[in-house]
């Protein structure tokens, strides 16, 4: 029974209950539920104690004062200094003892120094929302809200019912928003002293009821804007007229939309007719386990297969698309052979680095020297795009020795490079 394709019945609970604040004066008694969700596996981490011998495993954590100068207040002593702690060697140590509960601080990484931070400034940061509530904030055309800013699971948003008042009251709204073709943007609060969400409220009206359609909206903090360069600025990266009407005529053969006699057009991947394959892979497996504890893992069932391959019929009918797309926009395997001798494996991992790891790095070398104009060189070679790299505006001499300066940074430099056993010594 488990084995078959099915979804999983879910009892629906509002996650909201009250009032839908219409400025100052109205109030609109409403119900929030949830719509669409992720469906997750379930938690891997329980196990069964019947009929086993299983002892609950108890993790003992030992802290100990591991910086001393953190405990009485000095966080910036070692700030740009690495300490190890030898635990053999310092078993007897003040430092080194177990530190009780009620003496322990969290800490949190900023950049290489740890800010500790009591209960009593988590207190004082804590945002108070307040009350539950549900504000509407304005109302705004619906071009304006792109679908790629929703996020979270979606709602939908209806009157509370045996509420008659309150549900002619939102029929009003939702036929206005859907006569004027705008959305409304509220806050959300759904229980108290939760965190606010911001929301937008798109109307549905279909012949088995009308609601709002709930949907998360970002904050400026969650945008991610990345620059990408237009294709506009050469021209041979500039599509011609035929490549153009391969991609069109490409993009419409490829379409879900099938044409069906009794309800003229029909959707070929419903959502309502496609389930999870992993969810369906994995109770299909427990059923297994469950008649047998030694059975192996089954192989993939067909309609399985059939989910995670691209339709046959829709590419049947878009091949003649798809061979005029390949002859527009040729592909060629370009090889590259690169010399062992001059460019090993292990330096083209060393090469590899985030750019948040290049910059502490530049910033460290930036401040542990101090540059003379003799050491900078800025070199003639410039890019097609009229751009002088980073790496030819600046040459900086690396660290031989420790100086007087900084000694603390040349170590540590010294310490990373590792490549030569003379470096204690210097």
């Amino acid at each position: 029974m488990m084995s078959e394709m099915r979804s999983r019945s879910v009892l629906n609970r509002a996650t909201y209950t009250g009032d839908f604040e219409v400025g100052s004066r109205m109030r609109v008694q409403v119900q929030l539920f949830t719509r669409c969700r992720e469906q997750l596996l379930p938690s891997l981490k329980k196990e069964s104690t019947l009929g086993t011998d299983t002892k609950a495993v108890i993790t003992d954590r030992v802290y100990k004062n591991k910086f001393s100068d953190y405990a009485n207040g000095d966080a910036n002593a070692n700030a740009n200094v690495n300490v190890n702690v030898n635990a053999n060697a310092n078993a007897d140590s003040n430092d080194n003892k177990g530190l009780p509960e009620d003496e322990r601080i969290p800490s949190y990484l900023y950049g290489k120094q740890r800010i500790p931070f009591t209960q009593e400034d988590k207190n004082r940061l804590d945002y108070a929302s307040g009350e539950k509530h549900f504000q509407l904030l304005a109302f705004t055309d619906k071009k304006l809200i792109p679908r790629s800013h929703f996020m979270g699971p979606v709602m939908v948003c209806v009157a509370q019912a045996g509420n008659q008042g309150s549900a002619m009251t939102l029929s009003t709204f939702i036929h206005g928003c859907f006569e004027k073709n705008r959305v409304a943007i509220a806050r959300l609060v759904s229980r108290k002293n939760a965190a606010p969400k911001l929301v937008v409220l798109e109307p549905r009206i279909k012949a088995s009821g009308e609601c709002f359609v709930v949907n998360e909206l970002p904050f400026y903090e969650d945008i991610r804007n990345y620059p990408f360069a237009s294709f506009a600025f050469n021209k041979k990266f500039q599509p011609t007229a035929q490549q153009i009407e391969a991609a069109k005529n490409l993009v419409n053969s490829l379409n879900l939309m099938e044409e069906d006699d009794n309800e003229g057009e029909k959707e070929l991947l419903r959502p309502q007719e496609m389930f999870n394959p992993i969810l369906q892979r994995f109770y299909e497996n427990l059923q297994c386990r469950a008649l047998d504890p030694n059975a192996p893992i089954q192989p993939l069932s067909p309609t399985i297969i059939k989910y995670l391959e691209p339709p046959e019929e829709v590419f049947r009918k878009a091949e003649p698309a798809l061979k005029e797309f390949a002859e527009k926009f040729p592909v060629t395997v370009i090889r590259c052979v690169i010399s062992c001798a001059t460019f090993s494996k292990k330096e083209a991992k060393k090469e590899r680095k985030h750019w948040s790891e290049l910059n502490d790095e530049i910033n460290d070398l930036l401040q542990g020297l101090s540059l003379k104009k003799e050491e900078v060189k800025v070199k003639e070679e410039i890019d097609e795009d009229m751009n002088i790299h980073f790496n030819q505006m600046l040459e900086i001499n690396a660290i031989t020795k420790i100086g007087t300066k900084s000694p603390i940074h040349d170590f540590d430099q010294l310490l990373k490079k590792r490549s030569s056993p003379d470096h204690f010594q210097k």
